[in-house]
């Protein structure tokens, strides 16, 4: 029996030095259990998530801390940077160093740490390039020479590169065909656009042109994983069976390393029947090399579930709530083990994620919050905060991230119930800078403040570190007042010029539309007024359209009209994923979120509730 928390964490790192990481983890949070606040416990348990390769984990538990101890805690600053380095974001380390020392130059670290931080910066340093007597790369000694001219290929192949990005943001994969495939006929050796020209042959379902065009390349082109995914599925849904299944034999043979190759082909061979019995033995396979990776776990869990092996499935989820007890997907599949109820492959998802039929409890579940706050006067009980918070969560782990901004209008009323999760959204790679923007706003709503993005130490206000286009930025949150149009910088006066000019033309709305659609307006220009914000005339035709939207469904009620997000779409003709975009800027600013988030959803989006 041990006395005190010091033994349990020393226990916890003789374990660890044998490996034997999931009792340690044990250990770890038996102590932050009895003693919540150890803040040797967090450091420990994060440097043991980021030696088992979880960095997901190890960020749900700094964040955790950060919502306990406050993000400029030193510790959290501590956890942030060799989270960071663990997921090579060698420039965000580097600028958590920055706000170290400009905060706090005299933190105390314990040896240990001191080394690690060192051995962080000089790997981040090396990384980046930078010379070790010289901290501009570009000056030292050993920095290369720049090229006198680039080759014209190279400005071809950037432009094609540049026009095929912003087909992607629309998803316009025709248009991705008509400009890559005559490109890569030339440039038969380009494997990262011709993964992108592959990509969009499948989501196209342009299938027997994509088989065409495969059937066009010289033998032994194909050379990564991604490519052989990719033909065997457009070989498969062009019909093209015996191709298809040589594809599949060929990803047998290769040497996946990266948990993502592992996954990809897992993906790919689960939609073949004739290789079922390959999915138990490289998924065993898999999870032999990567034993803590939830992913993997849970390809190999579900293969043993559709061959009727229940119980050691369970062990494996049994595994992975050891990695993490509050997992949300886990404990549906171990009910599913328990069962023992022949499944269908369809009904259990190959990526982690819920089964089919959990994933539409939880939707229904997050529209009964909403739609109950919406209505007003509805108070949170504690139950309720309990499952808002395993439903924001789950919404942070999926693509649409649709459903976490949802939530956000029941979160925002108990705010310090949900900050771990808000610290996660903040700090994660994996998060949109939209949601970024939405989420800090709405941790500062009450005092009337705004975003900015000085990366100021010194500005006044409440302050977040975001991670945000590869950096750890330092946020600043306030009070901004109306700009007069004259003060904007010239693209949002433009912007506020065509707004003017589409509500004067616009003869058939209220005048009430009108006056809130100017006050949107104005408050947006305001608050985007010193952040460096482009608008080509895409965006500031969505833009208009999303205030257009909002100033009119403000005023409206239900009564089976059009949606008013659809009708926008339509008479401004800007894509749904356009229009998305922009509400998600305008959601970002204070002083309307109140008024935007009660509108009843079916008002704005209809069926896309």
């Amino acid at each position: 029996m041990f006395s005190s928390a010091d033994d349990l964490l020393e226990l916890a790192k003789k374990k660890a030095v044998r490996g034997d990481y999931l009792d340690a983890l044990g250990l770890i949070r038996r102590v932050i259990a009895c003693d919540p606040d150890n803040t040797d416990a967090y450091v420990q348990l994060v440097q043991y998530l980021i030696c088992m390769d979880c960095p997901e984990e190890a960020l749900r538990q700094t964040s955790k801390f950060i919502a306990r101890f406050g993000e400029f805690h030193p510790s959290s600053l501590y956890m942030l940077a060799t989270y960071y380095y663990a997921i090579d974001e060698y420039a965000a380390v580097l600028d958590i160093y920055d706000i170290i020392y400009a905060r706090d130059p005299e933190a105390v670290y314990t040896d240990a740490e001191l080394d690690i931080l060192s051995e962080i910066m000089a790997g981040c340093e090396y990384a980046l390039g930078f010379d070790s007597e010289d901290e501009d790369p570009e000056q030292g000694e050993n920095a290369p020479e720049p090229d006198a001219i680039q080759d014209i290929s190279d400005f071809e192949r950037q432009r094609i590169f540049t026009r095929v990005g912003k087909f992607l943001d629309s998803k316009q994969y025709d248009e991705i065909i008509a400009i890559l495939e005559p490109y890569l006929r030339r440039n038969p050796n380009d494997y990262a656009l011709r993964n992108f020209l592959l990509t969009s042959f499948l989501f196209a379902k342009e299938f027997d042109a994509g088989a065409e065009y495969l059937r066009s390349l010289k033998p032994g082109s194909l050379q990564t994983i991604q490519d052989h995914c990719l033909a065997a599925l457009i070989y498969q849904n062009a019909g093209m069976e015996e191709a298809a299944e040589n594809e599949c034999n060929t990803l047998l043979t290769l040497d996946a390393t990266e948990i993502n190759d592992h996954i990809k082909v897992y993906t790919v061979l689960a939609s073949f029947d004739s290789h079922k019995d390959d999915l138990i033995r490289i998924s065993k396979q898999y999870y032999e090399t990567n034993p803590y990776s939830k992913e993997i776990i849970h390809c190999y869990a579900r293969s043993l579930i559709l061959n009727g092996e229940f119980a050691a499935a369970g062990k494996l989820y049994d595994r992975i709530l050891r990695i993490n007890p509050d997992d949300f997907a886990a404990p549906c599949y171990k009910k599913v083990c328990a069962d023992e109820k022949p499944m269908s492959p369809d009904s259990l998802a190959i990526g982690y994620d819920l089964p089919v039929f959990e994933t539409i409890t939880r939707i229904s579940a997050v529209c009964k919050y909403v739609n109950a706050v919406l209505e007003g006067g509805y108070c949170l009980t504690d139950d309720d905060i309990n499952e808002i918070h395993e439903l924001l969560s789950w919404a942070v782990t999926i693509p649409d991230e649709h459903w976490f901004v949802m939530l956000l209008s029941c979160a925002r009323r108990k705010k310090e119930a949900f900050q771990d999760v808000f610290q996660y959204v903040l700090k994660s790679p994996r998060i949109s800078d939209g949601v970024k923007e939405i989420t800090l706003t709405s941790l500062h709503l009450d005092d009337g403040s705004t975003v900015s993005d000085p990366n100021d130490l010194e500005a006044n206000g409440n302050n977040n570190i975001v991670f945000r286009g590869g950096r750890a930025l330092y946020v600043a949150v306030t009070t901004k007042p109306i700009l007069p149009k004259e003060q904007l910088p010239a693209v949002l006066k433009r912007f506020m010029t065509s707004l003017e000019d589409c509500i004067d033309e616009a003869t058939e709305l209220d005048e009430a539309i009108k006056t809130n659609a100017l006050k949107i307006g104005a408050e947006f220009t305001s608050c985007a007024a010193d952040t460096g914000i482009t608008m080509n005339d895409a965006q500031r035709r969505a833009m208009i359209a999303a205030v257009m939207c909002i100033a009119e469904a403000s005023q409206v009620t239900e009564s089976g009209e059009v949606p008013l997000f659809n009708k926008y779409c339509e008479l401004f003709g800007i894509s749904e994923r356009r229009m998305t975009n922009a509400l998600d800027r305008l959601r970002v600013f204070s002083s309307f979120t109140d008024e935007l988030l009660s509108l009843k959803h079916s008002i704005l989006f209809g069926d896309r509730s």
